[in-house]
């Protein structure tokens, strides 16, 4: 229901049962999926029509991906700070 009023437009899910049940909610579609550089793991950014976006991320006390350099600027890439 928070969701879907539109107030909410950017979600950070950080496990896969969090990123499933925010996609059944909001309907959004994979935009992006990217290496975390981290093993095999990857992150994802989905949108819907409304331009909701949801962001897919691992658990991250188990990947530790905001102390990783190599991590760091994958999470740029997914949340689009990257200026180029």
């Amino acid at each position: 229901m928070v969701v879907n009023n539109g107030r909410i437009m950017k979600v950070i899910g950080v496990s896969d049962t969090v990123e499933k049940e925010i996609l059944k909610l909001t309907g959004a579609r994979l935009q992006a999926e990217i290496p975390a550089n981290w093993a095999k793991v990857k992150i994802r950014r989905y949108r819907n029509i409304d331009w909701h976006t949801v962001y897919a991320l691992p658990h991250l006390p188990r990947f530790k991906l905001l102390s990783r350099n190599e991590s760091i600027q994958q999470l740029i890439k997914l949340f689009e700070l990257d200026q180029n």
